[in-house]
């Protein structure tokens, strides 16, 4: 619980990092996510607005569960 507070405490400099600096970012989404909700991930777009957002049919692990897609994501986006 403890990182997560701080991680919390952090969000609004993350954020205007994210405006200030507009990081080519991929945003990798497990739909079924009960602890991240797709609001959160869709909150990322208003600061990254070029940000590629990916929707897997997964639950909070997403990588756990969808390693091989996750991977041939991150080179799709990141291979230019």
């Amino acid at each position: 619980m403890r990182i997560t507070k701080t991680n919390v405490a952090l969000y609004d400099s993350w954020h205007q990092a994210f405006r200030n600096h507009r990081p080519k970012t991929l945003i990798v989404w497990g739909k079924n996510d009960p602890f991240f909700v797709p609001a959160g991930a869709e909150a990322y777009l208003a600061d990254l607005p070029d940000a590629r957002l990916v929707w897997l049919d997964a639950g909070h692990f997403v990588l756990d569960e969808n390693a091989a897609t996750v991977a041939a994501e991150i080179k799709a986006s990141f291979a230019s």
